[in-house]
């Protein structure tokens, strides 16, 4: 009886430490299998099989029932690490910026094109005063707006408007003579198709050759003024922490409208020197204005696209765009002489010395009309071209405030300038403060001339952008 308790008792003890002697079996996670593009979470209920010692198991097929969720690029940015079959799908498979709308207002210090003006329309004691050079404007002020939204839940499709305005900047010239002697002369040069050679039309200067002095001045100013307007649907193509790719395609119009104007006013000193259109008289001053204006209206398709690159809280960022379409020109040139005498007599005539119209021709038949000058509104249509070109870098402040600075390029062709409009070949027929008023002889000039330019703007930008 002893021996068999004994017995029992060594029976047990063996089989206890074999137990301690062999490690606890834990509860091994759930596998996760990857199908090309998708990941598949295959359910815990489904067993593990492990393949014995020189056995191959069959390849498991992902479960259709199984949850499935997109593949994201990899939080380095890396869109090429890992095996091929996981590679993100950038177009089918992502989801765009979190954010549901943004807004972005900046600052725009920029420099517009200087006008060209090949003519000389002013000279002082027979030096040029003004014109053969292009009339700089200096730097603008100006603003910009933007904003979006996307649409649906996967922020991969949307629509967004931006535009902005400058102010409308302009610079004068003026010279003044009293017309005593020793002053300065001041004159105003054309081409005399009569004589095909250099004239002037007198604005201002000493007594000479038995003439009276004249008090005179002349002022010339030229103004610009640019803005734009766009709306685009987007589309975006990547998105992660560290990288965003955008497309967009749309709408732009951009307005140019410029302007230049030149008048002068003479007063004889004494006497009535100044003659006109009305026979028998003369006039002791003579107030004579061209103006010339021009406006381009572009409606422009669009497309474009932008890249932006984060680091922590600092970005950076390009956008390039092209537009092309009709450009609405329109060009408007206006003349206009006054004259008084001593008495307080007023005589006025739709005619300058640049900008001039028809006029009547006397004859033994009566009178007749001239061929029109180049007074009048022109319009056309060109085919314009219009790329863009921008730089961004910038600091993200909080949530959804970030600042930026930037640069912006923008080009556009075939765009008419004031100072394209003038022809200085003058044929006296056409003044009416010309004794030659009313004649026949010679060609239609001045004449409209059709000229275009190009035209550039550029400069930095300030701005925040808030998103919601």
């Amino acid at each position: 009886m002893k021996r068999h308790w004994i017995a029992s008792l060594s029976v047990l003890a063996a089989f206890t430490a074999r137990g301690y002697s062999q490690e606890p079996l834990g509860l091994e996670p759930s596998p996760l299998t990857i199908a090309p593009g998708r990941a598949v979470v295959v359910s815990p209920e489904q067993p593990l099989e492990k393949a014995k010692e020189g056995e191959k198991l069959p390849e498991k097929v992902a479960d259709p029932k199984a949850v499935a969720a997109p593949v994201r690029a990899n939080t380095n940015c890396n869109f090429n690490a890992g095996d091929a079959s996981q590679k993100p799908s950038l177009i089918d498979t992502h989801a765009g910026p979190p954010d549901q709308l943004w807004l972005r207002a900046s600052y725009l210090y920029w420099h517009l094109d200087d006008m060209p003006i090949p003519q000389v329309l002013v000279t002082v004691n027979d030096q040029t005063a003004f014109g053969n050079e292009r009339v700089d404007y200096g730097w603008f002020n100006g603003g910009r707006l933007e904003g979006g939204m996307w649409f649906g839940c996967e922020h991969t499709f949307g629509i967004e408007f931006g535009g902005f305005i400058f102010q409308r900047r302009g610079r004068d010239f003026s010279a003044v003579s009293n017309g005593n002697p020793g002053d300065p002369t001041i004159n105003r040069p054309f081409t005399n198709t009569d004589m095909d050679q250099p004239d002037v039309s007198p604005v201002a200067g000493p007594p000479v050759g038995g003439l009276p002095g004249i008090r005179g001045m002349i002022d010339i100013s030229a103004a610009t003024r640019l803005t734009s307007a766009e709306v685009s649907f987007t589309r975006n193509l990547a998105y992660d922490e560290c990288f965003q790719f955008d497309t967009f395609a749309g709408f732009r119009y951009i307005d140019l409208m410029e302007d230049l104007r030149i008048s002068s006013l003479s007063t004889a000193l004494q006497g009535s020197p100044f003659v006109f259109n009305i026979p028998g008289q003369s006039f002791s001053s003579l107030a004579i204005t061209d103006s010339f204006t021009t406006r381009n209206q572009l409606y422009l398709g669009q497309v474009g696209a932008r890249a932006r690159f984060h680091r922590g809280m600092w970005f950076g960022g390009v956008r390039g765009s092209v537009a092309i379409g009709p450009n609405n020109q329109s060009a408007d040139i206006a003349g206009e002489s006054i004259v008084t005498n001593a008495a307080g007599g007023r005589a006025a005539a739709p005619s300058g010395l640049l900008a001039v119209t028809g006029g009547p021709v006397n004859t033994v038949n009566g009178p007749q009309v001239l061929p029109a000058g180049n007074a009048g509104q022109y319009k056309t249509d060109w085919f314009t071209i219009a790329p863009e070109v921008g730089l961004q870098a910038g600091a993200q402040l909080s949530r959804f405030v970030s600042v930026h600075i930037g640069y912006n390029f923008l080009y556009i062709n075939n765009v008419v300038r004031p100072g394209d409009l003038i022809d200085t070949t003058v044929n006296r027929k056409f003044l009416p403060f010309s004794s030659a008023f009313g004649s026949q002889s010679g060609v239609n000039r001045p004449a409209f001339r059709n000229n275009r330019d190009d035209f550039i703007a550029h400069g930095v930008e300030f701005g925040m952008s808030f998103t919601f």
